[in-house]
């Protein structure tokens, strides 16, 4: 897929991506142990910029219960609408099949 990286854990990585993301640089991140700092600053520019921003199993991140956020590393999916809707059919067949 055009403008993708790979899963990493490393939260200056998720940043990074999320951030290049935001510029139009990417078509999609996906992270599976993002901290809510990670993507806090740049998911707003995502969004407004017509982005989509999920749980790995598609559902909504924002707004973020407090109360039942705990500070635990948060798995996510970003990207164009295009690029989101095609990296979330294979995430979830990925998990079906595994």
């Amino acid at each position: 897929m055009r403008g993708t990286i790979g899963s990493r854990t490393s939260r200056e990585q998720a940043r990074w991506r999320v951030r290049v993301l935001a510029t139009g640089a990417l078509a999609f991140v996906h992270d599976q142990r993002a901290s809510l700092w990670d993507m806090a600053g740049a998911a707003p520019v995502v969004l407004e910029a017509g982005g989509i921003l999920t749980a790995e199993r598609g559902t909504p991140i924002f707004p973020l219960d407090p109360d039942g956020y705990d500070g635990e590393p948060i798995a996510f999916l970003a990207g164009d609408p295009i690029a989101h809707d095609e990296s979330l059919r294979e995430v979830l067949g990925a998990a079906e099949a595994g």
